[in-house]
């Protein structure tokens, strides 16, 4: 009887110690190596072979001693209302854990990633502590009455524990950087140690407490008459527990009561238990049943109490530290995030940013999941005008169209330029659609057809043919969507292609080489004839991937010709694409290239999802990929000769930036600005290059560190739009009394900025010492009108205005000031010197 409980959790703990070697093994080696249909017949192979095992060890079963007595009748009642006790906390128990799980998942995307890998050792955590728990713990207690106060503590250990693990969520930046520092990590995410550590301090603790929990209860019921048909009921009932708490947190309490109150709720309910525990097991006595049980309680509303909805704010940023979150949005299907990128320093006072078109102006990004769908920058604004009229173009005519995924809604608004019979819209996350029409209200003027589901299915299944269809996904390589690039997908929407219909997706540059030549392989595999389109107005890296099953060579000559339907050419001037010949010079790669890039790849399968592991370590895209594949498209674009030639200089510039050397930039923008003039890519990305330089010539400024006169008219020079640049060096040159020199950037700077009010206050004093009283005045009093008055402001407000001959002015405004700060000599001065100037002029 006493063996029963360290023989399940030997058993137990053996189990879950191998369904993490099954988890490591699946996402790490098997579905890539032997596909999802590999996995299975391997998984089903390893079930034949537990099974076979069984049959052999069934032959050699030694026959157990009956025991020696029976209990009585009042005895079983006894032990049935004590195993249905135990029943229930096993059952409640098990909810808990699972829905710690479903909550632990979601957040661990916004850290580790959406990959099969970042489940695969998020998941292998978990169930390594579970399994260790299952072990250890049998081996520490041995008696009935010791199990049950292992039941109890278990549950309040879970508790203490996923609290823990709710405060490091919150101070995960310090979580981070202490593992880096203590274990030697540059960057412990993009270790597969550093990740387990991170994950481990989220989740071991709980799990070892969670293992110990079924082991707990067992040897809790050792002694009761048909124990071993007991831990069957108990197993069932933490299974129960499981579904149960799986689905109240998916589908009720995240969505209602967001990520960080959840895990709280879930600490209080273990607390519960463990009152619960301590009251029915606790013993005899009064103190020792309800003294643990009441520190329980309270402990349960002090957890509750304590965990704010904001608690994950760090998270729920996703490590972007350059931008403010102004929503998080949780609900059933994901999570749902905006962020205010701010401008620049050097551009923060303009109070016009938008009409920059830069990214430094500052920019507003929505993300699902941690991975961005949409946003506000040059480079998003010119991904959402090309990603609709560069198929669209190519069509023609087209009547029937389907989007998949919303982002921000600017798609969808370009899409009704074309007065389509037929538009729908599959998007997975109703919540997307409305988050984007609060905080992208421009773009909410769209009329389509939501479909709210999985577009991949939604392709597979539909009746309905279109003439074209936009693959708006995000990021490849994340969980998810790297299925809407595989081979299958594109296959589906191939079936469900009107004839002489065209199939575009979004496709970043930013990507692996390995993983973009994966991508054009997959979608070739399908389109023999599929061409790239990058536009290279801004500084941009992203793309889109074109395909037809007919050359398009006739529809490119149409859409160069610039026959396009009205309003189209209005909306791509925005971005500086209106002109046909610069929308055409957009396609980068053709079918030739295309072929060529993309030979000697593999291809993106749902039974081999190559891309959802990364080329190299843990990231799915960054700079460092951006460059080699920049220069793989570089190498393989066709040749072409007159003003064309440019594109060329202006990807050369873009590789030299990712370099860091922006002086060979500029001169490569410069060199595609004389083969093409006027091209907005070489105006645009000179400014960029000349405005980010600005802000480094203005950060030394402001160190001080020597003469900042120079690096201000540097930052002026580089960027004379700049409020902020104009502002600070009319300043220094006003301080070095350059008073004409001052002038026209202190007027440059309220003309172009805001908030830069006492550029009034040193033009006022600059016109006082010229001796033009009025323009000072002028000045003076449209500072006093938008900021409090201030003694010496008021002072200077009189002086010129008694200098014009209006003395009841300046003398009101003498007490003014005098009220501000009574008893002040330098009112009393004037007001002294007043009164004397008038009796002089009385005598």
């Amino acid at each position: 009887e006493a063996a029963i409980g360290k023989v399940f959790g030997l058993l137990y703990g053996i189990n879950t110690l191998g369904a993490v070697i099954g988890v490591m093994g699946a996402g790490y080696w098997s579905i890539l190596h032997l596909g999802v249909r590999g996995s299975l017949w391997l998984g089903c192979g390893l079930n034949l072979a537990a099974a076979a095992g069984a049959m052999l060890l069934d032959r050699r079963q030694v026959s157990l001693r009956p025991r020696p007595e029976f209990p009585s009748e009042q005895s079983r009642i006894g032990d049935d209302r004590t195993l249905r006790v135990i029943q229930v906390i096993v059952g409640v128990a098990g909810a808990c854990a699972m829905a710690y799980e479903v909550v632990w998942i979601r957040l661990f995307v916004f850290i580790l990633g959406s990959s099969i890998l970042s489940l695969a050792q998020v998941l292998g955590t978990l169930l390594l502590a579970l399994g260790l728990g299952a072990l250890i713990l049998p081996r520490l207690v041995g008696s009935r009455s010791r199990h049950l106060a292992a039941l109890g503590w278990s549950q309040a250990l879970v508790a203490l524990a996923a609290v823990g693990g709710v405060v490091a969520l919150g101070r995960l930046d310090e979580v981070v950087a202490g593992i880096a520092s203590a274990g030697g990590f540059g960057d412990p995410l993009s270790s597969i140690w550093g990740r387990a550590l991170v994950v481990g301090v989220i989740v071991f603790l709980p799990g070892l407490a969670m293992g110990a929990t079924l082991p707990a209860a067992t040897g809790a019921i050792s002694n009761l008459r048909d124990a071993e048909r007991g831990i069957g009921a108990l197993y069932a009932a933490n299974t129960v527990g499981n579904i149960v708490g799986a689905l109240m947190a998916g589908y009720v309490l995240v969505p209602s009561l967001g990520a960080a109150r959840s895990l709280g709720v879930v600490a209080a309910c273990n607390l519960v238990l463990a009152s619960v525990v301590a009251l029915r097991f606790g013993g005899r006595s009064g103190f020792r049943r309800w003294m643990p049980a009441a520190a329980a309680l309270v402990g349960a509303g002090v957890v509750l109490s304590s965990i704010g909805a904001d608690s994950f704010r760090v998270v729920f940023s996703d490590q972007k530290t350059y931008g403010r979150l102004v929503e998080v949005s949780e609900s059933l299907r994901g999570t749902v995030t905006v962020q205010d990128v701010p401008p620049l320093p050097i551009l923060a006072a303009n109070s016009d940013k938008q009409g920059l078109f830069s990214v430094g102006a500052g920019y507003r990004l929505l993300a699902v999941d941690g991975v961005d769908v949409a946003g506000s920058s040059p480079d998003l604004r010119t991904t959402q005008l090309m990603q609709a009229h560069v198929p669209l173009l190519l069509h023609g005519s087209p009547r029937r169209v389907l989007q998949i995924g919303h982002g921000s809604g600017a798609t969808a608004v370009e899409v009704g330029l074309y007065s389509p019979e037929l538009f729908d819209l599959a998007e997975i996350n109703p919540r997307v659609i409305t988050e984007a029409h609060r905080w992208f209200p421009r773009w909410r003027g769209a009329h389509f057809n939501p479909v709210f589901t999985d577009a991949k299915n939604f392709v597979r299944r539909t009746s309905q043919d279109y003439d074209v269809i936009l693959n708006d996904s995000t990021y490849p390589g994340h969980r998810g969507s790297s299925q809407l690039y595989s081979e299958d997908h594109f296959r589906a929407c191939r079936q469900h292609l009107a004839p002489g219909g065209i199939v575009s997706t979004w496709l970043p540059v930013d990507l692996p080489p390995e993983s973009f030549a994966m991508v054009l392989a997959s979608f070739r595999s399908v389109f023999p004839e599929s061409s790239f389109w990058l536009p290279l107005n801004c500084w941009n890296k992203h793309g889109v991937l074109v395909g037809s099953l007919e050359p398009i060579d006739e529809a490119v000559l149409r859409v160069r010709g610039g026959s396009w339907p009205a309003g189209v050419a209005e909306s791509l001037a925005e971005i500086g694409m209106d002109d046909p010949e610069v929308f055409a010079s957009s396609l980068v790669l053709d079918a030739a290239a295309v072929e060529d890039m993309a030979r000697g790849s593999r291809r993106n399968t749902d039974d081999r999802p190559f891309l959802e592991y990364p080329a190299r370590g843990f990231n799915v895209s960054g700079e460092q990929f951006w460059s080699e594949t920049l220069e793989k498209i570089s190498s393989v674009m066709p040749p072409v000769a007159g003003k064309a030639r440019a594109i060329g200089s202006l990807i050369e510039g873009q590789l030299f930036l990712l370099e860091g050397h922006s002086d060979a930039a500029l001169a490569a923008y410069g060199r595609a600005s004389e083969l093409w003039p006027g091209h907005p890519g070489s105006i645009k990305l000179q400014e960029d290059v000349r405005l980010f330089r600005a802000q480094e010539d203005l950060r030394k400024a402001a160190e001080g560190t020597g003469d900042p006169l120079p690096q201000l008219e540097a930052a002026v020079a580089r960027c004379p739009f700049s409020a902020l640049a104009r502002f600070e060096l009319g300043h220094a040159l006003f301080e070095r009394r350059q008073f004409g020199e001052a002038v026209p950037h202190l007027e440059a700077a309220l003309e172009l900025g805001e908030g830069l009010d006492r550029a009034w206050l040193f033009l006022g004093d600059i016109w006082a010492m010229a001796g033009q009283p009025a323009e000072a005045e002028r000045c003076y009093r449209t500072y006093l009108e938008e900021n409090p008055p201030a003694l010496e402001i008021l002072i200077a407000l009189g002086d010129v205005v008694a200098e014009q001959g209006r003395e009841a002015d300046a003398r009101a405004l003498y007490r003014r000031a005098d009220s501000l700060s009574p008893g002040s000599e330098i009112v009393e001065e004037r007001l002294t010197g007043m009164g004397e100037r008038n009796q002089r002029e009385e005598k």
